[in-house]
């Protein structure tokens, strides 16, 4: 009778705070904890905002390119982000709260198909890895799963010792739906974790024209990363329960598909001629070639990365082959801010001759620059970076009051980044004009000084 007079009492003290804003406001967090533990809706009331902020500030970090978000070190990303010091400050110790969140983060995803839900889920359980709480971190059934896949972020690729590790937790958990067909797969969905097994993927292939490796199918190592990468592309459908984490990939990607982009490795590493005229002679009709990798998001997410590693490798011949595919696939909405984010960040970290940033800007951002707003503004961002370099100004002048002008239609996000870049070419060519003067200057009294000898 005592413990259930101490439990109505407490109920009532715990309702009364929480129906007085001004008191449940300063309530210390342990308390705080109590009354989320059983007022689920008062707790994910909370989370609401500081879930949103984090997603505002991805996209702020989308939009920078003088660093590139997808290299930035995972525990480096924990320990500045505010939405994970502020999740860890709010579930403490509490495993039901760990749970309401994970479950929370999971069901946005499936109504929202916003992958960035997937790295949060992530960040938070390695936040409480790296403060050792265990009874957090190892609450979670897919610990060991994800801590391998951070060691991988880390170290930004992930070889076959952590291959055999993830290999052998997904045997060992093979007929536990629950991890097979909801965790994994919406951990998988990281986009961090798909740029780094896609780039792994790419690589091997390089790796079989090293090694004179004829095909994909026969390439034990490259078909794992692919189930992986497959898994997570798929990860909406897996958790909707469309499609099962069991089900093989297309083997037409493997007999047909890949084997077509070795081929393009082969001829670019033979290929002479890398005149602008030069052209494939390893070509499939452009419309077959794009429509499968609309209909299929693995082979569309190699295609994005295998350009990007292309141009990362500075094979600048190949990489303008393939742009008319990568408009294509704009067009059809496959290639967001998340690819071209790391795009321009390789770009400008790879292309030193302004010569092939002109071509990339005439045969794709300017194409789809005035339907894609967030183009245009990667496109400014081109622009922006070339300005300084040698000639850069004649090549900003070429497009920046025509094709990528903005238009009404464009956001003012937009329109102050344009009148920004205006103001710095103009700033630029002022001081190109001081520096012609100055040494005109000096020329003149050089002149002068020699005739007043002579």
């Amino acid at each position: 009778m005592v413990h259930i007079y101490i439990y109505i009492c407490l109920s009532r003290y715990v309702k009364y705070i929480v129906e007085h804003e001004q008191i449940y406001s300063r309530a210390p967090i342990e308390l705080k904890r109590l009354i989320w533990t059983d007022n689920h809706t008062l707790f994910q009331k909370e989370l609401q905002p500081i879930i949103s902020q984090y997603l505002t500030n991805v996209e702020e970090q989308l939009l920078q390119c003088d660093h590139n978000y997808f290299l930035q070190l995972p525990k480096q990303r924990r320990q500045t982000s505010p939405t994970i010091q502020t999740l860890v400050h709010m579930i403490g110790t509490n495993i039901k709260l760990y749970d309401i969140v994970r479950t929370s983060l999971q069901k946005l995803f499936q109504r929202t198909k916003i992958v960035h839900y997937s790295s949060l889920r992530l960040l938070l359980l390695m936040a409480f890895h790296d403060l050792e709480n265990n009874s957090v971190s190892k609450s979670d059934s897919i610990h060991i799963f994800v801590w391998t896949l951070d060691a991988a972020l880390k170290e930004r690729k992930l070889d076959l010792k952590k291959q055999r590790e993830i290999e052998q937790f997904l045997d060992a958990h093979s007929r536990d739906t629950d991890i097979i067909n909801k965790h994994i797969p919406f951990i998988l969905n990281d986009p961090n974790i798909i740029s780094i097994l896609a780039k792994s993927c790419i690589l091997l292939l390089h790796k079989q024209v090293d090694d004179e490796i004829p095909l994909p199918r026969s390439n034990k190592e490259l078909q794992f990363l692919l189930k992986l990468l497959h898994m997570g592309l798929y990860a909406w459908d897996v958790l909707d329960g469309g499609i099962s984490y069991h089900d093989p990939i297309d083997s037409k990607l493997l007999t047909h598909y890949l084997p077509y982009l070795i081929r393009l490795i082969v001829e670019n590493r033979l290929n002479t001629d890398i005149s602008s005229s030069s052209i494939l002679k390893t070509l499939l009709p452009q419309i077959e070639f794009v429509q499968y990798m609309i209909h299929n998001r693995l082979a569309c997410q190699l295609f994005l990365r295998f350009i990007i590693e292309t141009y990362h490798q500075k094979q600048f011949w190949l990489a303008t082959q393939l742009i008319p595919y990568l408009n294509e696939l704009v067009e059809y909405g496959s290639a967001d801010k998340i690819f071209l984010h790391q795009f321009v960040y390789f770009i400008r970290q790879s292309v030193e001759q302004i010569h092939y940033i002109g071509i990339l800007l005439d045969k794709f951002f300017i194409l789809q620059a005035q339907g894609h707003e967030f183009i245009l503004y990667y496109g400014l961002i081109l622009l922006k970076h070339i300005l300084h370099k040698t000639n850069g100004t004649n090549l900003v002048s070429k497009y920046l009051y025509q094709s990528l002008k903005p238009t009404r239609d464009h956001s003012t996000f937009i329109h102050d980044k344009y009148h920004q870049l205006i103001r710095d070419y103009e700033e630029c060519l002022r001081q190109i004009q001081i520096r012609e003067q100055t040494q005109q200057q000096v020329s003149t009294d050089k002149q002068n000084s020699f005739s007043i000898f002579h």
